[in-house]
């Protein structure tokens, strides 16, 4: 009797003891990956003259007040920028994306464990799941570099993503436990500061904030009203101090943008053929992946009590809010949307997904079926080899590329400098990123920017006197193969 009670006790160990194995080894090998590219980053466009800034400031405090008087008001922003590079120097390029994503890594797996019952090892199961999510999310961005690998907009967009997800931790956080006085100014607190880093993702967590709120006074829960209210109020003082910040004040008289909301609706299908046009099917595929596996290797009992319908509202309120209110959002400032800004929206859709595959299989199969599910996570994870291949030796030759030749180019201009008088011209040779990005480098043709980042790029290699600076033409094999992850001009010939 005792053999029998201790056998059924392990079994589902057993059970789940491979495939946990085998969806960690996953996670590792795609965090490494994400974790690779970040090694690779390299100093490009507006990060040439926040350095420049920076040295001039000389202290993170100087810089952060100076920035908000001057640039815009976006304090997280700065703040992150500043003192991760007065802590890590020029290695804060690398550094920091790759700190942003185990830290979005380690919110999204808290969050899970507070939602999610698991069978069994919930440390390793969240955070596997977790990471494929979080990689997902950045593969569907309109560009992996401008989202994650470029210093100075990452720390902008993927920088509020992440401190987002931190004060939704702290809030499931304070809502297990009774929230005093003090819990609900640290949560606003944490609100305020995430919202200091980009108004449409502060815009869109006040809407979601205040949509809790609603939703504990409809249901008499006096958690959920505080943590709801918290968090819209902390929302909105921080999109106050943005956008009434002297720096985004002269930014917007300088930029004198008028956009109305007919001709934002009006083109918001383009922008939305942006997004998805530049969207990579491999995140897709990881999504799936994570919705199959958080299904199978979830508790019985907590599959049995999903409804299809809460799962779907949910979903639809995620890219509602954080997609399509974000996308409306980020265009009354521009007539045009960046494809950074896509960053946000590409975790909508990533959440959006898992919800949806989440709501579909409750809907067609039993609370049991966990066999199939987690077979056909076995399968989408070997049918994701091909795109994985490609979208991983594409992005790495690229980053690589730019990386080698970046430093030709240094120690070019320093022996150029070394060798040549002062009224001697220097040739610099424009070294851009190959994937599909809006930096900028030394680009002679197209580019309104150019002359500011010659400016910027010149004092950052100790060139004071611009006029010294030639731009010569890139080499004729600075290429790699088409891909849809590449820029057309930068792709080399078919033999």
């Amino acid at each position: 009797m005792h053999k029998t009670l201790i056998s059924q006790q392990t079994e589902p160990m057993r059970r789940n003891f491979l495939p946990i194995v085998a969806l960690a080894v996953l996670a590792t090998l795609v965090a490494g990956t994400f974790l690779y590219f970040a090694a690779r980053a390299s100093i490009i466009a507006d990060d040439f003259s926040y350095f420049n800034v920076y040295a001039h400031q000389g202290t993170p405090f100087a810089y952060v007040v100076d920035h908000y008087l001057t640039h815009n008001g976006r304090i997280g922003q700065a703040s992150l920028f500043a003192f991760t590079y007065a802590l890590l120097g020029q290695s804060a390029i690398q550094l920091v994306p790759a700190l942003m994503f185990l830290t979005l890594v380690a919110a999204v797996a808290y969050m899970m464990r507070r939602l999610v019952s698991f069978e069994q090892s919930p440390i390793v199961v969240s955070h596997s799941l977790a990471t494929l999510i979080v990689a997902g999310g950045l593969v569907l961005s309109s560009s992996i570099f401008d989202s994650y690998l470029w210093l100075t907009s990452s720390t902008v967009y993927l920088g509020g993503l992440t401190f987002t997800a931190l004060t939704f931790c702290l809030a499931f956080f304070l809502a297990e436990r009774k929230i005093t006085v003090r819990g609900a100014l640290a949560l606003a607190l944490a609100a305020t500061w995430a919202g200091m880093f980009t108004e449409p993702l502060t815009i869109c967590t006040g809407i979601a904030g205040f949509l809790l709120l609603v939703a504990g006074l409809l249901r008499r829960e006096a958690t959920l009203r505080l943590v709801g209210g918290t968090l819209w109020l902390g929302s909105l003082l921080g999109f106050a101090l943005i956008y009434f910040s002297p720096g985004t004040m002269a930014r917007r008289e300088y930029y004198g943008t008028e956009i109305s909301l007919t001709g934002i609706l009006k083109n918001l299908p383009s922008d939305l053929s942006l997004f998805f046009g530049h969207s990579s099917d491999w995140g897709y595929l990881l999504i799936a992946i994570s919705a199959l596996s958080l299904y199978a290797l979830s508790a019985p009992t907590w599959r049995a009590s999903l409804h299809p319908l809460r799962l779907m509202g949910l979903a639809l309120a995620v890219f509602a809010i954080y997609f399509l209110a974000h996308t409306v959002i980020a265009k009354t400032g521009s007539p045009t949307i960046a494809l950074r800004t896509f960053t946000n929206p590409a975790f909508a859709m990533a959440i959006t997904s898992l919800l949806g595959l989440l709501a579909l299989m409750r809907l067609v199969s039993p609370h049991k079926a966990k066999v199939p599910a987690l077979m056909g996570a076995g399968v989408l994870a070997l049918l994701t080899l091909l795109p994985a291949t490609s979208y991983i030796a594409t992005t790495a030759a690229a980053l690589n590329l730019r990386a080698e030749h970046l430093e030709l180019r240094s120690e070019s201009i320093a022996q150029q400098r070394a060798e040549k008088s002062a009224d001697e011209p220097i040739e610099f040779v424009p070294v851009r990123i190959a994937l599909v990005s809006e930096a900028v480098d030394l680009h002679p043709a197209g580019s309104p920017q150019i002359e500011w980042v010659i400016n910027a790029i010149s004092t950052w290699y100790g060139v004071n006197d611009v006029s010294r600076v030639v731009v010569v033409p890139e080499p004729a094999d600075y290429c790699i193969p088409a891909s849809h992850l590449v820029k057309v001009d930068l792709t080399c010939p078919a033999s």
